[in-house]
C-alpha cells in the first residue's frame, strides 16, 4: 500500500516511443496492454527509455528546482549509477539550528531526569516548540505542562535549571571538541 501512494505522489509522466502519447506513470500499464506500437517509454524529463516495466523504478529524475531555474540552480545534479533517478545524499555535515539544539538538551535532560520530574520532562520532550528563554518556558509550561500555582513554580524552576545545567555541560563538550 505504501508503495502505492508513494508512486501516486510522484507526478512522473512518459512518452509512448510508439505513437507518441504522454501518459502518467499510473496509466503506462494500460498504454501498453492496447498500444502494438509501444515497445518503450520515455521520461518527459530526462528524456531517459525504458523498456519493458522499468519504468516503474524510475521515480523522479530532476527536481523542480532544476527544471524551473535551469541555469541559477546550485543543488546536485548527479543521478545514481543505475539511472533511476534517485539522488546521491551530500555527506555534508549540516549545523543545527538554535531551535533543534534545544531540543536534543531536553532530549538529553529527558533521559537524565530525575524520577519526580521524568514525566514532565518526557511531555517536553514531545513538543517541538519548546522556548529557549527562561521567562517564555516558564509561560509554556504553565499552558501546556498544566504547572499552576505555588507547586507548578517549583516543578518550573527545578526543570529550568536541569535544562539549564543540561545546556551548559553541552557546551562545554562542544567546546573541548573545537580546541
Amino acid at each position: 500500500l505504501l508503495y502505492e501512494i508513494n508512486n501516486n505522489l510522484s507526478m512522473v509522466f512518459f512518452v509512448c516511443d510508439g505513437c507518441g502519447e504522454t501518459l502518467k506513470k499510473a496509466r503506462v500499464d494500460a498504454h501498453a496492454a492496447k498500444c502494438r506500437e509501444c515497445y518503450s517509454v520515455s521520461c518527459v524529463d530526462c528524456s531517459q527509455s525504458f523498456f519493458g516495466d522499468d519504468y516503474r523504478n524510475h521515480t523522479s529524475c530532476i527536481t523542480e528546482a532544476e527544471r524551473y531555474e535551469k541555469t541559477i540552480f546550485r543543488g546536485s545534479r548527479k543521478l545514481d549509477e543505475s539511472g533511476t533517478g534517485i539522488r546521491q545524499q551530500q555527506q555534508k555535515k549540516v549545523k543545527r539550528t538554535p531551535q533543534e539544539a534545544w531540543n536534543n538538551t531536553i532530549q538529553v535532560a529527558a533521559e537524565t531526569a530525575p524520577s519526580s520530574l521524568k514525566s514532565y520532562m518526557d511531555q517536553l520532550a514531545m513538543c517541538e516548540n519548546v522556548p529557549r528563554k527562561e521567562k517564555q518556558f516558564r509561560n509554556f509550561t504553565v499552558n501546556s505542562l498544566k504547572l499552576r500555582g505555588p507547586s507548578g513554580e517549583k516543578v518550573k524552576g527545578e526543570i529550568w535549571a536541569l535544562l539549564a545545567k543540561a545546556r551548559d555541560d553541552e557546551k562545554k563538550i562542544r567546546e573541548e571538541q573545537e580546541k
